[in-house]
């Protein structure tokens, strides 16, 4: 297989999961899962967030979902993901902000690292409408590439990316973002997009990988889907149950 597993793949889709799998190596913003469950202990639940909050599904991509509000307005907006999906999660809003994406890929032993970009958004966050929802005259959604970052915060990006990558077993191109509070010059993971568009192409050429040899790269190091060895067994015909 050229991408991850049905494993990984699902723990990334699962960003409370995601979030739980990295902390112990990547900082992650502090938050809370609401499920149909538990949802009438929500007060206590988000006592100790900040007032101003994030609140999203757990598993829609291209930011569906995604709104910031208040703590008080939490339950309007949690009820509006239950109709599209059964979990969501509550975070503290990193009110400025900027996000941060990197790509990478595994070729042999090695974690190939593309550039580091940062979209340029009309919103505080990434919003479905920034993505998919402007006019051609005013573009809603804009990247710089390269960032332009210090060579620490580069490097840190850098070792988390490829810490993610092996600590979750992924395979093939994945892009894993992050949030950077300006305020406190903190870095934080956010999520993990194991097919990214275009197979994140655009990211990898500044890095000198070109599209077709990318495609070449992953290709040569896809994984073999394992094969099983099965055994006859007389187990069931000797009566034992």
């Amino acid at each position: 297989t050229t991408s991850a597993n049905s494993l990984a793949s699902h723990i990334a889709m699962d960003k409370s999961l995601a979030k739980k799998m990295v902390s112990q190596i990547v900082p992650t913003i502090k938050g809370v899962e609401i499920t149909k469950q538990n949802i009438n202990q929500l007060s206590d639940l988000i006592e100790s967030l900040d007032e101003d909050i994030i609140v999203k599904p757990n598993s829609l991509g291209s930011s569906i979902g995604v709104k910031a509000t208040k703590k008080e307005k939490a339950i309007e907006q949690i009820n509006a993901i239950f109709e599209m999906h059964d979990t969501a999660i509550v975070e503290n809003r990193i009110k400025d902000l900027c996000e941060y994406n990197q790509a990478c890929f595994a070729d042999g032993d090695e974690i190939v690292l593309s550039e580091i970009e940062q979209p340029i958004t009309k919103s505080n966050f990434l919003t479905f409408e920034d993505k998919y929802q402007h006019n051609t005259k005013e573009k809603g959604t804009d990247r710089v590439l390269p960032a332009k970052i210090t060579k620490k915060l580069r490097e840190q990006i850098s070792a988390y990316t490829r810490a993610i990558y092996k600590e979750l077993k992924m395979n093939g191109v994945v892009r894993i973002d992050y949030i950077f509070d300006k305020s406190t010059n903190n870095l934080y993971f956010n999520e993990i997009n194991t097919i990214p568009g275009s197979m994140a192409y655009y990211l990898f050429e500044p890095v000198g990988i070109d599209y077709i040899t990318l495609i070449e790269k992953i290709i040569t190091n896809s994984s073999e889907i394992k094969k099983y060895t099965y055994f006859n067994s007389s187990v069931l015909s000797n009566k034992l149950l």
